[in-house]
């Protein structure tokens, strides 16, 4: 429900807390309810459990793409085993470095990798939706090596751009820093 009248803002409501919902409600960062320790403690386990669950299964897929010969010969495998890297960088960098953000240049470092392996991975997935493109549609395409050559720098290379302008503007822009009460 969307409640509007020129002396008040705009307020959102919702009833249900469907995956979207949660996704966008905000009332946690308005209106913050501490949560028990053991609440905090399980939601982490759950977390790591499949973080570590997905690593696994992005390892087995790299592995199976790259060591049985049919499958790695494939177009599409070849591209599969660029996004699943990217996604496993992704999550590798996430699990080592989620706690280890008490210094600043800690904190800047994973939030940089994670951004960069992020923008990789929606970079791969685009370049996955162009080869089904042209393998449904202009049906008789031959992709060459050359050309997976050049994809392949284009993917992992042009992330870098929205990752080092700002780390070149200011490195303070890629982090929230909060300072406890009483300093």
């Amino acid at each position: 429900t969307k409640k509007n009248s020129i002396s008040s803002p705009i307020e959102c409501q919702c009833s249900h807390l469907t995956n979207f919902a949660i996704l966008v409600d905000i009332s946690s960062r308005v209106n913050p309810k501490p949560q028990s320790a053991a609440i905090n403690r399980a939601l982490e386990t759950i977390t790591y459990i499949g973080v570590l669950l997905s690593l696994l299964g992005l390892a087995a897929t790299i592995a199976t793409l790259l060591f049985i010969k049919s499958q790695r010969q494939k177009d599409v495998s070849k591209y599969h085993i660029q996004l699943c890297c990217a996604l496993f960088g992704m999550l590798l960098v996430f699990v080592i470095g989620i706690d280890r953000t008490e210094h600043f240049g800690g904190c800047v470092t994973v939030s940089v990798l994670i951004h960069y392996f992020t923008l990789v991975a929606v970079m791969w997935m685009g370049a996955e939706a162009v080869l089904m493109f042209q393998k449904f549609v202009i049906v008789f395409v031959q992709i060459t090596t050359q050309f997976i050559v050049v994809l392949s720098l284009i993917c992992w290379v042009t992330p870098l751009i929205p990752v080092i302008i700002p780390l070149a503007i200011d490195r303070n822009l890629l982090v929230k820093r909060t300072v406890p009460d009483g300093y």
